[in-house]
């Protein structure tokens, strides 16, 4: 129940910067590293140089207004800018040339990119990085990097367990008479001890802490950031949250703390045939004499669930007519003149 409630959560959680893996930023002989995040209508990104954060988040309005600063002769889609930047900071993209120096002393980085777009029409643009806190450190590079230490030591444990299992099905096996069918695929058993030993005394060792560190974040470490992020999440996740996903109905009971929006005034009323009678005649004028006429009645589980299932049917019905909505105020305008 509990990994059908986390895969429940999961589908309906939403990634965010924090979330999104570091990646290498090969910028100049320093190291840096970048991580970012791109929505339809706005995009988030993060910069780390091994000692401190830097982050900056623009919206859709900060995009139009950058892009007729940076790029007046560009008349295109707040999307499609988003889309081709998005692409210029992705992992290994050869579609931009990035630029990173210091503004304000390290209050601020600017990382600036350039590239090309559709028929060779030059492109450009600046992000101009805020220095973050120490807690934003710790979120984002310590705890994650503590985690992921600690989750590739148990897999070391747990892979030098099953080549004891193999050794041991191995001489088991050739006890029996079996044999290997070629030389080179013959092996000796595994000794642990002797391969830390010559892990730590190999060329390749010295070499990655010359490098300080800077694969740690390859595509595997990405792999493993990302899932340290998102595991994270869901165990700081709010209780209500938890308590939807244990019922495998999560984001289908809005949360009004957290959307920031109330609900249609209609969305929270019983209708009156599932109303207790007392309830229902003191909505309106009773006649005289009607308090004492009848017994009051309590009100019945059975009327409960069909009050929740009401709601949930309203409350439904609402979240479709808002996407409606949404879709039609979000279909693109049509341009006169595209470059992407």
């Amino acid at each position: 129940m509990a990994e059908e409630s986390r895969v429940t959560w999961r589908q309906a959680w939403k990634p965010d910067l924090k979330s999104c893996p570091w990646i290498p930023l090969p910028v100049s002989e320093n190291q840096f590293w970048l991580k970012s995040h791109f929505q339809s209508d706005s995009m988030a990104i993060s910069i780390f140089d091994g000692v401190h954060v830097w982050s900056e988040s623009n919206t859709v309005e900060d995009v139009s207004a950058k892009t007729k600063l940076y790029n007046p002769n560009v008349e295109a889609p707040v999307s499609k800018v988003l889309q081709h930047l998005k692409e210029c900071l992705q992992f290994n993209s050869t579609k931009g040339q990035l630029r990173v120096h210091p503004k304000d002393g390290d209050r601020k980085l600017l990382l600036e990119v350039t590239s090309n777009l559709t028929g060779g029409v030059p492109f450009k643009w600046k992000f101009e990085t805020e220095k973050k806190t120490e807690e934003t450190i710790s979120e984002e590079i310590t705890f994650p990097l503590l985690c992921m230490v600690s989750e590739l030591i148990q897999r070391e444990k747990a892979l030098v367990s099953l080549l004891k299992r193999k050794d041991s099905e191995i001489d088991d096996m050739r006890a029996g008479g079996a044999k290997a069918s070629r030389k080179y695929l013959e092996t000796v058993p595994f000794n642990h001890k002797g391969f830390q030993q010559e892990r730590v005394q190999s060329k390749s060792f010295e070499e990655l802490v010359k490098k300080r560190g800077q694969n740690c974040f390859d595509t595997e470490g990405q792999t493993l950031y990302k899932e340290v992020m998102v595991t994270s999440a869901w165990i700081d996740r709010p209780q209500h949250e938890n308590n939807f996903a244990a019922e495998g109905v999560a984001e289908t009971l809005p949360v009004n703390s957290d959307r920031g929006k109330e609900s249609p005034s209609w969305a929270n009323k019983v209708p009156p045939s599932l109303l207790p009678q007392d309830a229902t005649t003191s909505a309106g004028s009773s006649p005289a004499g009607s308090r004492n006429s009848s017994p009051r009645k309590s009100f019945s589980p059975g009327k409960l669930e069909e009050q929740q299932t009401e709601l949930l049917r309203r409350e439904a019905l609402q979240r479709k007519l808002e996407e409606a909505k949404q879709k039609q105020e979000a279909k693109p305008k049509k341009k006169k003149k595209k470059l992407f």
